[in-house]
């Protein structure tokens, strides 16, 4: 017959001092198969608090710490700010839930690396936008109106906004507002 209590303070001491998150989980799950044994072998052995405590660990902590675990494996397909946003929110969630854990460590690292990665991120989602707005403004010019001397316009810019703009600019330097429908297809 197993000593209920020294399981359970081998699962508060794994809980205080271990900071990898895997065998953490692998070990408290361990613990817990034998301790669910244990209790249905005679439910005497188990006072009110361990049960408590056990139902906690089993219901909460366990599933934050197979939470992290997804979490960890998705960190490096994270190739945009809202994947970003999205998983560090569900990473600071975790850590709030085992905040009183040494395995929290672990998770304000991986918090703080997926920090560090965002200036990257953005710096990226800014080259994929300006890539798919020269090709949308390539797709534009090729059915570009004319200027009133009959020049082919090409889209300009100019604090922030697109215009048509006479190609032969300085000598001619006619304009043209572009239509709603060509600045949705622009920026969209």
């Amino acid at each position: 017959m197993i000593n209920v209590s020294e399981v359970i303070d081998e699962l508060k001491y794994l809980l205080d001092h271990c900071v990898a998150e895997e065998t953490l989980s692998s070990k408290l799950e361990d613990k817990l198969t034998i301790l669910r044994q244990a209790y249905l072998a005679d439910k005497t052995a188990f006072a009110p608090g361990h049960i408590s405590f056990l139902k906690n660990l089993s219901e909460n902590i366990s599933k934050q710490l197979v939470l992290f675990i997804e979490l960890k494996e998705e960190l490096p397909n994270i190739y945009s700010v809202d994947e970003h946003i999205d998983v560090r929110a569900r990473l600071v969630s975790v850590k709030t839930e085992l905040h009183s854990l040494a395995v929290s460590k672990r998770v304000s690292k991986e918090i703080r690396e997926l920090d560090e990665r965002l200036p990257s991120l953005k710096e990226q989602e800014d080259t994929r936008l300006q890539s798919k707005v020269i090709g949308r403004i390539y797709d534009l010019e090729r059915d570009a109106p004319h200027c009133s001397r009959g020049h082919v316009m090409v889209v300009r810019e100019s604090h922030g906004s697109h215009f048509w703009a006479c190609s032969k600019y300085p000598m001619h330097e006619e304009t043209k507002s572009m239509s709603p429908q060509e600045k949705a297809y622009l920026l969209n």
